[in-house]
């Protein structure tokens, strides 16, 4: 969904076929980055800050990333997916600051 919404914004926005190319990278890096803080998050965060029942993946036995390759392991992939996803737009200038931010605000958010 993520990689949807980015690619629609650039095209939307006239990106060039380079730009369109690099913002779909950048979206599939951070699809999947969320995805896998989503899954640290259920096992680190607490069922306040998450909003559901903590531990409810593990519980009900679903293939995460952690549950596949470990928490520390997890946690690695996601900070080289930001920075695949920041390397993906050094095209661009200034006007990329928000993607990059919201790149890093995706594995260090709580919630």
């Amino acid at each position: 969904l993520i990689k949807a919404a980015v690619k629609a914004g650039a095209i939307l926005g006239g990106a060039s076929e380079a730009e369109l190319s690099a913002l779909t990278r950048y979206g599939e890096a951070i699809g999947l980055a969320f995805q896998i803080a989503d899954d640290i998050l259920d096992i680190e965060g607490t069922t306040e800050e998450i909003g559901k029942d903590a531990g409810s993946d593990q519980a009900r036995g679903k293939a995460t990333y952690p549950a596949v390759i470990g928490l520390a392991d997890s946690k690695l992939r996601a900070s080289e997916l930001v920075e695949m996803a920041l390397s993906s737009l050094e095209m661009f200038d200034i006007r990329a600051e928000p993607l990059r931010e919201i790149a890093r605000y995706i594995v260090a958010r709580k919630s």
